[in-house]
């Protein structure tokens, strides 16, 4: 068994809906610096830079993923 490959299929693209979810997940993780960053915001320009974040959080997620499959395709 040990001398057997192992694969794993993983997809050319990570989704938008699984790049939102781990965005989203990422600014939870984060959300206490990111409030006390933004301390003087009024909550409507609050939500904007957060969606912001999300929506630039989300792309580079997935060209972070888009390299990573580019690097995993060469090695092999």
């Amino acid at each position: 068994m040990a001398d057997q490959e192992t694969f794993v299929l993983m997809p050319l693209e990570l989704s938008h809906e699984a790049a939102t979810k781990r965005a989203n997940e990422q600014f939870e993780e984060n959300s206490r610096l990111f409030k006390n960053l933004h301390r003087d915001c009024t909550e409507s320009e609050f939500t904007r830079l957060k969606n912001r974040w999300i929506e630039n959080r989300v792309e580079q997620l997935q060209e972070q993923y888009r390299a990573l499959v580019k690097i995993v395709g060469r090695t092999s």
